[in-house]
């Protein structure tokens, strides 16, 4: 895997950004320059990590950077690359995780001075566990640049490299995936508590339900009915319970909230963008 040294800056320092941001500090041949319009929130990362240089505004990332992550709302992205702009050359690579903001368009508002990435992260990236889409449609990525933010993520969770056209129904399944989890085992939390659990056991039995799953289903090779069925004995409680659930479509709602987010990418793709 490829270790050579290599210069990341980050312009946005809210929730995912800080989140690349500690998680890219965790590997010893990366060296971070980062900036937020509020210096609160890239003093509070790079604080006590000698690694991270704060800058004072987003052309000083750009300078300093081989590979620049923008983590900003999809609204201002473009915004943002073409004030950037005169600070690129073509050894630099724009890596954006905007939802909804075509590689296309982020080219043109470059100039088409160098490379564009797209990369769709979730937020289980924190703990080494992301899981990303990884878009290398560009043709004037190099295969050693391609390696490179590759290797970079593949070092904080699982990549899948995919076609720009899938991205969208990445960031519904996969990016937006860890909220409704979250949803899903606060019910499963208050459902605990008002058996008579207390809150701090309840959240523990919760998680160590979903790890336990998780990796019985990593490591057995069965689809998620044949899962499910090594649990729903008959005449029993599981059964029981899944039939609510089947009378009053939880499984179907569910699916529904993945496709509402999906619409959502697509949305804000038409939207105006600065």
């Amino acid at each position: 895997m490829n270790t050579t040294p290599v210069k990341v800056g980050i312009i946005g320092a809210g929730n995912m950004g800080g989140a690349f941001a500690k998680a890219l500090s965790q590997l010893p041949h990366v060296h971070l320059f980062i900036y937020d319009r509020n210096p609160h929130k890239s003093n509070a990362i790079a604080k006590g990590k000698e690694k991270f240089v704060v800058c004072k505004n987003a052309d000083e990332v750009a300078v300093s950077s081989d590979l620049l992550l923008l983590s900003v709302k999809p609204q201002g992205l473009l915004e943002l690359v073409g004030a950037i702009t005169p600070k690129l050359n073509s050894n630099k690579v724009l890596m954006s995780i905007a939802v909804g903001v075509s590689t296309q368009s982020i080219a043109d508002a470059a100039g088409h001075v160098c490379p564009v990435v797209r990369i769709m992260p979730n937020t289980p990236l924190l703990v080494g566990e992301g899981v990303f889409a990884l878009v290398l449609d560009d043709p004037t990525l190099s295969p050693e640049i391609k390696q490179v933010v590759a290797s970079l993520l593949e070092r904080m969770g699982k990549v899948y490299i995919m076609p720009e056209s899938k991205i969208d129904a990445f960031a519904a399944i996969v990016g937006s995936g860890p909220g409704f989890m979250y949803v899903l085992w606060q019910a499963f939390e208050e459902a605990a508590v008002a058996l008579g659990f207390p809150r701090k056991e309840a959240k523990e039995m919760v998680l160590a339900t979903a790890k336990g799953s998780a990796l019985l289903a990593e490591s057995s090779g069965n689809d998620f009915q044949e899962l499910y069925e090594m649990v729903a004995s008959p005449g029993g409680t599981t059964i029981a319970g899944a039939l609510h659930l089947d009378r009053t479509g939880t499984k179907g709602h569910i699916a529904d909230a993945i496709m509402k987010s999906y619409l959502r990418a697509q949305e804000l793709a038409l939207l105006p963008q600065k």
